[in-house]
């Protein structure tokens, strides 16, 4: 989705006037993605790249094109993976993807970017970073049509290449095609359940993926606050509050549970438990 609001969003506020089809399209299996906007923000970013079941997307420069000056900042210098100052960023900026310069077909009206030269122009943007983004989600489907919307997202993070953001000191992933593609290949299967068990009670959850039969599943038990949890093969799986096993703060003990593994049967099935 290359559009966006005006106003400058976290997710705590974030506007919910298209949540019920957001809602929707995602549960259907959709994966969505948005542009962060360009308004130079380190606070917020547009609507609905804000949205819970939407991945944020901020533009990074791909190559050296020397000084750009922009309606809304410069960049004096610029160089590959660069964030492009005019990205809407903030600590829910999800991902970031080439946004500056980009060249791609036009219509014969011109647009924003100016008139087209012989079917192509250039143009700068998170509306040109978001449909890189789109593109990567395509080629993890071409490898693996049960991903859900949460699987792809996760792949495109814990794929990417980390850029530190100096205006804000933050961390972001620039997703990586080539690197996605593989990760797609070694399949990871999560469990969504959120909650406040009580000590000594055990939570049994049911694995499902017909696509993986005999591939490896880790279920992880986290605090949430945890920034990730180190998996066998040394790669670190992001956590956040709303998209793993929570385990209250009020209850440390929990901080001590051992992350399960096993394989899924011939069916894609097993059944893991946490205690």
């Amino acid at each position: 989705m290359s559009l966006g609001t005006f106003g400058l969003y976290t997710r705590e506020n974030c506007p919910t006037s298209l949540e019920p089809a957001i809602q929707n399209a995602a549960y259907a299996g959709m994966f969505l993605d948005a542009a962060s906007g360009n308004a130079a923000a380190t606070f917020g970013i547009a609507y609905p790249a804000c949205a819970p079941h939407v991945v944020s997307v901020g533009a990074a420069y791909d190559a050296n094109v020397g000084q750009q000056v922009w309606p809304q900042c410069l960049d004096s210098t610029t160089q590959a993976d660069q964030i492009v100052c005019f990205t809407n960023r903030a600590p829910d900026l999800d991902v970031l993807a080439p946004g500056a310069i980009i060249t791609s077909a036009s219509s014969s009206r011109g647009g924003t970017c100016g008139a087209p030269s012989q079917g192509f122009y250039s143009c700068s943007g998170t509306s040109q970073a978001a449909p890189h983004v789109a593109g990567v989600a395509a080629l993890l489907y071409q490898i693996n049509p049960y991903l859900s919307p949460f699987q792809v997202e996760q792949i495109l993070k814990m794929s990417g290449v980390s850029i530190i953001d100096p205006a804000t000191s933050l961390t972001f992933p620039r997703v990586d095609a080539l690197a996605a593609v593989t990760m797609a290949q070694r399949p990871l299967a999560t469990l969504a359940a959120r909650g406040t068990p009580l000590l000594g009670s055990t939570m049994t959850f049911e694995v499902a993926d017909p696509s993986s039969a005999h591939v490896p599943y880790f279920l992880i038990a986290s605090q949430g606050t945890s920034p990730g949890v180190l998996l066998p093969d040394g790669r670190l799986f992001p956590l956040a509050y709303d998209i793993l096993f929570v385990v209250s703060a009020l209850y440390p003990q929990w901080m001590n549970l051992q992350n399960k593994q096993g394989a899924l049967d011939a069916r894609g099935r097993a059944q893991a438990s946490l205690t």
